[in-house]
């Protein structure tokens, strides 16, 4: 996927959609979804900056600058903040075309290191490689909040 700068791997996950647990914590749970978001937010950006790094290590090498313009943010989005978006992409304004031809061109050679679809489109992508963690990032931060909030509940009954 091309980004604004380059190329760029994009997940946005609808909290709604993931499972029902997490519908119940952000909408049935007093303060459910400020628990949530507090446990989900550090787990999501550490996948961010994991999956950055997964691509760097990838990344053709001649003068590091592409490598050095690998980037990512993570932001809840939506009217209710119910929506996580995550950007990790490559290239700035003035290493956007290099980035992207680098990132698409399957046959060019990196003699210094480095595959093609650094990022995403490939089963070596580092998109495609850290999808499998998420279930599992997901779940922690769930069963964490949860756990707090059973906690919260629990001392508000004493």
């Amino acid at each position: 996927m091309n980004g604004v700068h380059g190329p760029s791997y994009e997940l946005s996950i609808d909290i709604d959609e993931v499972e029902a647990a997490i519908r119940y914590l952000l909408y049935e749970v007093n303060g459910g979804g400020e628990v949530l978001r507090r446990h989900l937010y550090p787990a999501w950006d550490l996948m961010d900056d994991k999956t950055l790094q997964m691509a760097q290590d990838q990344t053709p090498v001649l003068s590091g600058d592409l490598r050095r313009s690998g980037h990512a943010f993570t932001e809840w989005v939506g009217k209710e903040e119910d929506l996580v978006h995550s950007d990790i992409g490559f290239g700035d304004r003035l290493t956007e075309e290099y980035a992207e031809l680098q990132h698409e061109t399957v046959h060019f050679a990196h003699p210094r290191g480095g595959v093609h679809h650094f990022l995403e489109g490939f089963p070596h992508s580092a998109g495609t490689r850290i999808t499998p963690e998420w279930d599992g990032v997901l779940e922690t931060a769930i069963n964490d909040a949860s756990r707090e909030l059973d906690m919260k509940t629990s001392s508000e009954h004493l």
